[in-house]
């Protein structure tokens, strides 16, 4: 999902982020999850991260291939726009199971 976020907000080229998930799937690592529909509570956990941290939120997101980038915050929409995305590539991999749902946005 990193790699799609980076895609839409920091100018990672979306041919990469699409290669990175096709490696992981061609490496038999699933690209979706169904905790990842409740949308609010991925972003309640980075807010928890951040608090482990005991101060600002570093989260390394990349501008290509082998340049990571160090981000201090999440735009919730596009983080909830990558995520969408990743669940479409996920399920030309895989089908949606019969308990599949929307993201969920509270």
């Amino acid at each position: 999902m990193d790699c799609l976020y980076s895609s839409l907000v920091h100018g990672f080229p979306e041919a990469d982020a699409r290669r990175v998930c096709q490696c992981f799937t061609q490496l038999g690592l699933p690209l979706w999850d169904e905790a990842l529909n409740d949308f609010e509570r991925v972003l309640a956990g980075l807010e928890e991260f951040r608090q482990h941290l005991g101060g600002r939120l570093t989260v390394t997101m990349l501008r290509r291939v082998g340049s990571p980038l160090n981000v201090h915050e999440i735009d919730h929409a596009a983080m909830r726009e990558a995520g969408r995305r990743l669940r479409a590539l996920a399920e030309q991999v895989t089908p949606p199971t019969p308990n599949h749902r929307n993201l969920t946005s509270r």
